[in-house]
C-alpha cells in the first residue's frame, strides 16, 4: 500500500478581536470605582476601652462616635460625658440623649430625614454587659440615630 501525502497548506494569522474583554474590563473598572471606600474615619479610644476582635475589613463612614469603657465612662468623640457607675445610668444616659440632640442638630437635612436614619458609631469594651450596649443604642434610636455601627478591632 502507498500512502499519498498531502501537503498542508499555510496557515493564516488569525486576528483575535479584543473588544469585548475590554468592555468587562471597562465595567469591572467602574464598579470598583464606584464601591470604593476613601474613608478617612481615625478613632481615638477612650481610655479603659478594650475593643471587641472582628474579621470584617469594611471601613465606616464618618459619624458621632459614642464610647463606653469598662469603668461605665461615656464618651462621645472621645470626650468623657457622663460615668453609669457614679451618676447612675438613668442620669448618665439622660446626658447622653443631651448631647446626641446637640449633635443630631448639627446634621445635614439629608442625614436627618433618611430613609433608614442617621448614622451612629458605637464602640464598647469587649466585657461591657449587653444591657448597658442596649440602653446606650436605645438612647441613641430615641434621638435619631437609629443606623448602628459597631467598631471592633481588627485581626489582619
Amino acid at each position: 500500500m502507498r500512502r499519498t501525502f498531502t501537503r498542508r497548506k499555510k496557515t493564516e494569522m488569525i486576528d483575535l478581536d479584543i473588544t469585548s474583554l475590554l468592555d468587562i474590563l471597562v465595567i469591572m473598572l467602574v464598579f470598583l470605582l464606584l464601591n470604593y471606600n476613601a474613608s478617612d474615619l481615625k478613632l481615638e479610644l477612650a481610655s479603659g476601652v478594650e475593643m471587641a476582635p472582628s474579621e470584617s475589613q469594611r471601613i465606616t463612614h464618618f459619624a458621632p462616635v459614642v464610647q463606653l469603657n469598662s469603668k461605665d465612662s461615656i464618651f462621645i468623640d472621645d470626650k468623657e460625658i457622663a460615668n453609669m457607675g457614679t451618676q447612675g445610668e438613668a442620669q448618665a444616659l439622660s446626658i447622653l440623649a443631651e448631647k446626641l440632640k446637640e449633635r443630631h442638630g448639627t446634621l445635614s437635612d439629608k442625614e436627618k430625614k433618611a430613609e433608614e436614619g442617621a448614622l451612629i458609631n458605637l464602640v464598647f469594651d469587649k466585657q461591657t454587659d449587653y444591657a448597658k450596649v442596649e440602653k446606650v443604642m436605645e438612647t441613641s434610636a430615641k434621638v435619631g440615630f437609629t443606623q448602628f455601627k459597631f467598631i471592633v478591632e481588627a485581626n489582619y
